[in-house]
């Protein structure tokens, strides 16, 4: 699914995604805005979201992992 089709508004905390630039992160928290989502990275070879929570903006979302 690409973001394209991908309306933020509906992802839930605990969702996990796939940015363009190929890294993993999982949905901390969604302002409902529709542009942007708060997320920590899932490091390669881990299940568990670490770091610290960044905005990723709508356009860089590739999709739902």
């Amino acid at each position: 699914m690409s973001s394209r089709t991908l309306n933020l508004v509906d992802v839930q905390p605990g969702m996990r995604l796939t940015t363009k630039a190929g890294d993993r992160v999982e949905v901390v928290e969604n302002p409902q805005d529709g542009s942007w989502l708060m997320c920590r990275a899932v490091p390669p070879g881990s299940d568990a979201a670490t770091g610290p929570i960044e905005p990723v903006f709508a356009q860089d979302i590739e999709g739902l992992t």
